[in-house]
């Protein structure tokens, strides 16, 4: 699975990181994929939820050693 575009939202607070993920999503085509890096904790909480409030699909998330892979 190869991601069409990624948004780096590693530091980015809370509710931005979130917002500008689905904003991200909503400017993509179906089908295409999004690769996100985001801080643990409350970060990946609010932006996974966020994301199938929005409507979107989470096809994988994996944590790394200082952040998550969405």
């Amino acid at each position: 699975m190869t991601a069409n575009e990624e948004l780096d939202l590693r530091s980015v607070p809370c509710p931005a990181n979130a917002a500008r993920a689905v904003l991200q999503l909503s400017m993509l085509s179906s089908g295409e994929i999004l690769l996100l890096l985001v801080d643990p904790g409350e970060p990946i909480q609010n932006v996974l939820q966020s994301i199938e409030l929005a409507g979107h699909e989470i096809l994988q998330k994996s944590p790394e050693e200082s952040h998550w892979k969405i």
